[in-house]
């Protein structure tokens, strides 16, 4: 069986950092983004050095919607093709209710929901530019299920993903796009 190529958004720490790590050690070529340049380049030597594979990098602010595609396009010219995006960039902006910082949680709701939203669309453009068939991978949190105290806004976020990838997952099969939601740290699975 043929090594998957994978692009994980949010790569520059945490699960992101994590989940590229799982990948390389699977063999999996790989095509990080994320703000933190500077940080992927060095998760990107340390993985090509630690398990011989191919790692892309690049800049992305998922919130500059205009210029998702264009840069998965780039990583997938690079790689050969991508087989699985995996939505993971997002924040956590914790507040008291009524301190006045809807702020707050207008970033989180724009990176968590409507980045992701726009990361799956161009994903989708991307595996139709390759001829088909993908794998939209979205990371939720086990917070969509049991809210956390004084983040309402990021629990919230992660119950509007799970809702949305579940809710496309039937119009994306007939476009053979697989499409998963994961929930760390409450449900284990299988993610490639």
């Amino acid at each position: 069986m043929p090594k998957k190529t994978v692009l994980i958004t949010g790569a520059s720490s945490g699960l992101g950092e994590a989940l590229a790590t799982y990948c390389a050690q699977q063999g999996c070529a790989l095509a990080l983004v994320a703000r933190r340049l500077d940080q992927l380049e060095v998760l990107a030597e340390k993985l090509r050095d630690q398990y011989r594979v191919q790692v892309e990098v690049a800049y992305l602010d998922v919130t500059e919607h205009d210029k998702i595609l264009p840069i998965f396009m780039g990583l997938s010219d690079l790689l050969g093709r991508i087989d699985t995006v995996v939505i993971n960039a997002g924040i956590l902006k914790t507040r008291r209710l009524a301190d006045e910082r809807l702020d707050k949680d207008i970033a989180v709701f724009n990176t968590n929901v409507i980045a992701a939203i726009a990361c799956a669309d161009a994903a989708q453009h991307m595996f139709n530019f390759q001829g088909g068939r993908g794998h939209i991978i979205a990371i939720s949190s086990y917070s969509a299920l049991l809210g956390l105290p004084q983040a309402a806004a990021y629990s919230a976020s992660k119950a509007a993903i799970a809702s949305y990838f579940n809710t496309i997952r039937g119009a994306l099969e007939k476009r053979q796009i697989k499409t998963s939601v994961v929930y760390p740290g409450f449900v284990k699975t299988d993610l490639l």
